[in-house]
Order: C-alpha cells, then sequence, then structure tokens
C-alpha cells in the first residue's frame, strides 16, 4: 500500500492503533527495530494475517538513512 503524502501525526496514530487491535485479536504481531545505542526507529517487523485462509504474511519496512546498511 502507497503511503499518504503527507504523511501526518494522524496517520501514524491510526497506524499504531491497528497495530494493537491487531495484536489484541491475534491477527498480527509487531515489532520495532531499534538502534541498540540511540534507541532511533529503523523499521519494524511484522506478521499479519495470522487468521487468514492463505496463511500469514511476513512485511517490513526501513527507514531510508538504514537502507543498504549491515
Amino acid at each position: 500500500a502507497a503511503l499518504p503524502v503527507p504523511y501526518t501525526d494522524d496517520h501514524a496514530r491510526q497506524f499504531l492503533h491497528n497495530r494493537i487491535e491487531e495484536h489484541a485479536s491475534a491477527r498480527g504481531m509487531h515489532w520495532a527495530v531499534a538502534d541498540e545505542v540511540s534507541d532511533l526507529l529503523l523499521g519494524t517487523i511484522s506478521l499479519n494475517d495470522l487468521a487468514g485462509q492463505s496463511g500469514p504474511e511476513i512485511g517490513y519496512w526501513r527507514t531510508r538513512t538504514r537502507a543498504g546498511a549491515a
């Protein structure tokens, strides 16, 4: 899915709310990936559609600043 432009604080709050709902209903699991020193967000890893008929999906995103980093 494409991100809305501009991506507002309301979009971010809705994204987090949806992740909480998916986790609470056992439809998905989501993890934040952060720098161990600075605690800056580097990306996320998700297991989606855990109860779906076609099986779970793995999703991820990463920040541009870390793209290509080891």
